[in-house]
């Protein structure tokens, strides 16, 4: 009788922990970008768009290389866009939905390349079906490069380089999506860039000087149930009623049990 009523206080418990919580959904899908929309302000500047990301990945280049063998560039390859394996999450979950790199060369021809959009489709595919696209703004902020061996010889070649970098901010211009899955309302969200596994999302980010910068782009699911207290169900009241009777008759006996004759 003892260990019955203290399994049935425990399972009354954990039932009216779990009622009311949110069903466990998983989603998969593809995402796939390409780079539209160049703000470019002089004649003279040099840039080019190549969208291959579904077969390779989606290019934005700009100057003429001087100090560097090669020119900067914009890449971004979607999760899934090149046959591989797509992304899953769960809901609540952020995932990673594609790499964004920042090559930043050194190079002539590109100060007047100020930014570029670009244009992000996210498909569901598991268990449902749905398509959207998400647009990111780019503006490119072209740091002057002051800190020289020649004012700065303490620095190492790395630091310089470093407070050197350009600085790409990715402005939001994109709306969440909200579909609806086994009557709950879900929505689909574009968080921003992230460096560190998708702890922390930033909309910006530096490339140093002659090096590149690596930054994945994250977005999450949500179930938009209300945050409620949770309710539990008549039975799970019985079950709950019934271990702390029976413990109580426990109880009392162990303390007749210790009363002096």
């Amino acid at each position: 009788m003892k260990k019955w009523s203290l399994f049935l206080l425990a399972a009354s418990v954990f039932l009216c922990m779990t009622a009311g919580s949110s069903i466990a959904v998983t989603f998969s899908g593809t995402a796939s970008g390409e780079f539209v929309n160049e703000y470019v302000i002089y004649s003279t500047n040099i840039y080019s768009i190549t969208n291959n990301d579904n077969g390779d990945k989606a290019y934005f280049n700009w100057g003429e290389p001087s100090a560097t063998p090669y020119d900067s560039q914009f890449t971004f390859d979607g999760v899934g866009s090149d046959q591989e394996p797509g992304w899953t999450a769960n809901a609540e979950e952020s995932f990673l939905i594609g790499d964004f790199t920042y090559r930043n060369g050194s190079t002539h021809h590109s100060g007047g390349v100020l930014g570029i959009d670009l244009s992000i489709t996210l498909q569901l595919l598991d268990p449902l079906y749905l398509t959207d696209s998400y647009t990111f703004n780019f503006s490119i902020e072209n740091t002057q490069n002051i800190y020289t061996y020649a004012d700065y010889p303490e620095l190492t070649q790395e630091e310089r380089n470093a407070l050197n970098g350009d600085i790409v901010h990715a402005e939001s211009a994109f709306s969440d999506t909200v579909f609806t899955y086994d009557d709950i309302d879900f929505t689909l969200e574009l968080l921003g860039f992230s460096t560190d596994g998708g702890e922390t999302i930033r909309t910006d980010f530096s490339s140093p000087e002659r090096n590149s910068a690596i930054a994945g782009v994250y977005a999450r699911i949500t179930s938009d149930i209300p945050s409620t207290e949770p309710v539990p169900e008549p039975s799970t009241i019985f079950l709950m009623g019934f271990g702390v009777i029976c413990l109580s008759v426990i109880i009392r006996k162990k303390q007749r049990k210790n009363l002096p004759e």
